[in-house]
């Protein structure tokens, strides 16, 4: 990632053209390392990508992880956008057909299970909390289905 850091190696960042799907193509003469002449080449698209994903994948799924813990449905929520807009910037480079192939289907189920769960799995408990101790409750519900277990909430 950094070669020039400790090499000596310059960096250049030279832009090509967008094209379908909101992908940059590499221009003339681009070569990602040129040994010899100690260059780093990089797009835009490498650039943004870059950013993107250190934004993403460090404080921000970091801070997803701390949400989960102490309010899951606003941390699950991040979490979702993260794995949203990493599916989104996997699928649109023009040079990851495979995962058009692979991601997108599981994507799509995933999409239509959601869509499903949110008009056709309506269950609605009523929560009971009642504290017993210091340290500890008792929790009880009902629900209007019969036979109805415990299950995640």
């Amino acid at each position: 990632l950094f070669p020039w850091l400790f090499s000596g190696y310059q960096v250049v960042v030279k832009a090509g053209t967008f094209d379908w799907p909101l992908s940059e193509r590499k221009p003339a003469g681009f070569k990602d390392v040129k040994v010899d002449e100690k260059l780093v080449m990089m797009q835009v698209d490498d650039v943004y990508r870059l950013i993107l994903m250190s934004i993403i994948m460090g404080p921000l799924l970091y801070w997803s992880y701390k949400l989960i813990s102490k309010n899951y449905r606003i941390g699950i929520q991040l979490h979702l956008f993260i794995a949203i807009m990493f599916f989104i910037d996997i699928v649109r480079r023009h040079t990851h057909p495979h995962c058009w192939v692979l991601n997108v289907p599981v994507f799509m189920f995933w999409v239509l299970d959601r869509i499903w769960g949110l008009f056709y799995l309506k269950d609605e408990l009523e929560m009971k909390k009642i504290q017993i101790g210091p340290n500890y409750i008792f929790m009880y519900w009902s629900t209007n289905e019969a036979g109805a277990t415990a299950k995640q909430l």
